[in-house]
């Protein structure tokens, strides 16, 4: 009877494990997948530590003195085949979180697991379904706002906004208007918010 218990814990705990993993691998692909420019050198150091070489081959910039917008973090990106990152971007979300909704649904299925344990995964499964809805949400004001296009993520309690902007860039009310966006979808602290333009 224990042993069964310990296989149930045990199957519980892989599957939570999987879910974590699934994320963070496509939270690492998406920034990956653009070549970000970190603003300093302390952020590009604490940065590397979690995410290895790819930020070692990243450029370095100077700090603007006029991207200074709050607590939000501004990061520029240039890139050619804008509407091409998005896609891919989107695209790579998608997969890694139908991945571990089924996943967790086949979890769910699994007569071995007890209520305790069904209950652990359908709250796993509910914000996983929940966070997917606001990023949803995300994105389609901040389209209604005028904005061509951007791709929300969001990893816990951290929130990334990948917005396609001009050649000019985002504009101190434009930023304020898309952490006022995300601030009105969910309960996150300001300095959690990431907006990374795309020219």
């Amino acid at each position: 009877m224990k042993s069964a218990k310990n296989k149930r814990q045990f199957t519980l705990l892989a599957l939570v494990a999987a879910l974590g993993v699934a994320v963070y691998l496509n939270w690492e692909y998406a920034k990956a997948d653009t070549p970000f420019a970190v603003q300093t050198g302390a952020a590009a150091s604490s940065s590397s530590g979690q995410t290895g070489g790819i930020q070692d081959a990243l450029p370095v910039l100077d700090p603007l003195p006029d991207k200074n917008y709050g607590d939000a973090q501004l990061v520029s990106a240039s890139e050619t085949g804008t509407d091409q990152y998005f896609e891919q971007a989107r695209l790579s979300r998608s997969k890694t979180r139908d991945e571990a909704l089924d996943t967790m649904q086949q979890a769910l299925k699994n007569a071995a697991l007890s209520e305790e344990e069904k209950t652990a995964v359908t709250q796993t499964l509910t914000s996983a379904i929940n966070s997917i809805t606001i990023e949803s949400d995300i994105e389609n004001l901040v389209k209604a706002k005028g904005f061509a296009d951007c791709v929300a993520f969001i990893d816990g309690e951290r929130v990334s906004l990948t917005v396609k902007t001009g050649s000019e860039g985002l504009t101190t009310s434009e930023v304020a208007q898309l952490r006022d966006i995300i601030l009105g979808k969910m309960d996150v602290k300001a300095q959690n918010i990431s907006i990374v333009e795309v020219k």
